[in-house]
């Protein structure tokens, strides 16, 4: 209607509307305060109010207050940010900056009144500490200290952590049954048992677990998102053993942004693989191992011979791959990975080398440093040199906060005792094991002789 009699330069209509906003913005009547946030999104977006913007900003700052006295915080936050935006309009930076404080307070307060209401709505009191965690961050620097805002951001994330603690004891963990696992162990062993030769059954324990089609798993993820799209309408948020928050995948929506559904898409990827790892592991690794090991006698001197033979182990860290591998065939994996994850590092950054891809960066004072694994893995060229098959996996396995991200894990000392003695440690020995084996394998055939 307002718009209307503007484009008619109705002036009376224009001012009749005006008023009956202005009355209602100002009336302290229940009728007006259920619909207060509505009449001053419409005076805002109208702009009808810049004649007396400070009155609008002090009606919106009084309207914060009582919605939060009244414990109504998402509203306080509204009017406290509206306000803020008002005041800082008429130039008035310090009262806009004590309004985003107050913005700041009220979702502080609705993250207390979300985690003491009880484990329903505990659970989504992590988010909301997040967004008060930002929302203090809002309060530029020359003003923290007044406001003591460093204590309240420490304070919040103390109540952070034991907010991500306590939805990880609400959360509930279901079970999938296997079906016919009895008959997948036993064909694993059958797979590998009376092998003439250590080496055989190696060659055999390696390609018990396909390398990953990248290809085909895109396809796969496609079909299931576009069957399952419900659940793409939703965000994802991955919790570490210690209750942080990990990882996020952004909900897809409906407004067709295409990197947020490359970043869905990518991260649905690597979570469908590591719910896979663990099956492999059970079913298909761990009971051929044991019919190797039994079958077999493994000795230092072999894996050695194995690992000198091999074009990608770089000589001058033989003796710690051969290490990681021996701690593997000692069921040591929990400690193996520490071996394992910087190692693997080290394989993937002289393969690129030897492909004349550059690994370092140079900084501003022209230190040369190399970059980590992660980085490596989501060059361009490391699809070219390693193949988008085992690029993935390594993602999946060793960088990614949405998988088991090993690499991080283990450099900065997260890895917990359940994490160490989980599947994702023994996987990542077996990558290990089946490049060094695989490349052999690829060895032999190139130095073939034609008959």
């Amino acid at each position: 209607a307002y718009k209307l009699a503007c484009s008619l330069k109705d002036e009376q209509r224009k001012l009749s509307i005006e008023k009956i906003l202005q009355d209602a913005f100002h009336s302290d009547d229940k009728e007006f305060l259920d619909i207060a946030i509505s009449i001053a999104g419409l005076i805002d977006k109208l702009n009808f109010c810049k004649r007396d913007s400070f009155t609008f900003a002090k009606r919106l700052e009084k309207l914060g207050e009582l919605f939060f006295i009244n414990k109504d915080y998402l509203s306080s936050v509204y009017f406290f940010e509206l306000s803020a935006k008002k005041y800082k309009q008429h130039e008035d930076e310090e009262k806009a900056v004590y309004l985003l404080l107050r913005a700041a307070e009220s979702y502080e307060s609705n993250a207390d009144k979300q985690f003491n209401a009880g484990k329903g709505t505990r659970l989504v009191s992590s988010s909301t500490y997040e967004q008060a965690i930002h929302a203090y961050r809002r309060i530029p620097s020359k003003f923290r200290e007044q406001y003591s805002v460093d204590s309240k951001l420490s304070a919040l994330r103390h109540k952070l952590n034991e907010a991500g603690e306590n939805t990880l004891e609400h959360m509930l963990s279901t079970e999938t049954p296997i079906d016919n696992a009895d008959k997948l162990i036993a064909y694993s062993k059958q797979c590998v048992t009376g092998k003439s030769s250590l080496a055989e059954a190696l060659v055999v324990l390696s390609g018990l677990v396909g390398l990953p089609n990248y290809q085909e798993l895109k396809e796969n993820e496609k079909e299931s998102m576009s069957k399952y799209f419900f659940g793409s309408l939703f965000g994802v948020t991955q919790f570490s053993g210690d209750g942080r928050v990990v990882a996020k995948s952004p909900a897809i929506g409906f407004d067709n942004d295409k990197n947020t559904y490359n970043q869905t898409f990518d991260d649905q990827m690597i979570q469908s693989f590591n719910r896979c790892l663990d099956f492999n592991v059970k079913m298909c690794i761990y009971p051929a191992l044991d019919v190797i090991l039994n079958e077999h006698h493994l000795s230092r001197d072999f894996i050695f011979q194995m690992c000198n033979s091999s074009p990608i182990v770089p000589k001058e860290n033989i003796n710690l791959i051969c290490r990681a591998i021996w701690l593997g065939f000692e069921y040591e994996f929990e400690t193996a990975i520490y071996l394992v994850a910087p190692q693997v590092e080290k394989i993937v950054r002289t393969q690129l080398k030897q492909h004349s891809v550059h690994t370092t960066n140079i900084d501003k004072n022209s230190i040369n440093h190399e970059n980590g694994l992660s980085t490596l893995l989501d060059m361009v060229e490391a699809s070219r040199v390693l193949g988008d098959d085992l690029c993935f996996e390594l993602r999946a396995v060793f960088t990614s906060s949405h998988g088991a991200n090993l690499r991080n894990e283990v450099a900065h000392g997260l890895l917990t005792d359940g994490g160490a003695f989980s599947s994702a440690p023994v996987y990542g020995w077996w990558v290990l094991v089946r490049m060094i084996i695989h490349s052999l394998i690829k060895l032999a055939r190139e130095n073939e002789q034609p008959a």
